[in-house]
């Protein structure tokens, strides 16, 4: 765990990325949440009968745009939120890749969706970076 300031945080550059993220994925996570059979039609995927799983993965992306606001809101004293975001991005990209290997990708609207995810992880691996050099 890496200590940090509240000060130090929120000067760093792309700190206010974490606000954008925070919006980004709160939309489609709460659309998944409570209107997916809507939004899967409007993508043009077929829908499930049990949409459980679907719901549960927008909570999950929900908890990723929480984790996002409280950084940029209150910068956490370690970088462990950051982390998580990170790692939640990284999977989402590798569910997409390999779907798109497979051709078991339902929408282009999820490679759409990845590079932005792989752009926002890159700044935050560079904000990780940062922030490790500018505590030591």
């Amino acid at each position: 765990m890496t200590p940090l300031s509240n000060v130090a945080v929120t000067k760093r550059p792309f700190h206010a990325l974490f606000l954008f993220n925070a919006i980004l994925v709160s939309i489609p996570s709460l659309l998944i949440l409570f209107a997916y059979p809507a939004l899967f039609a409007r993508l043009g995927i077929a829908s499930l009968d049990n949409g459980f799983f679907i719901r549960l993965s927008g909570a999950f992306l929900f908890v990723e745009a929480i984790a996002s606001y409280r950084f940029w809101h209150t910068p956490a004293r370690t970088l462990d939120l950051v982390r998580m975001i990170v790692a939640m991005k990284v999977a989402f990209i590798l569910v997409v890749v390999g779907a798109a290997f497979t051709s078991s990708l339902p929408s282009t609207a999820f490679v759409i969706a990845a590079a932005v995810d792989l752009a926002l992880s890159i700044v935050f691996v560079v904000y990780l970076i940062d922030s490790r050099d500018a505590s030591a």
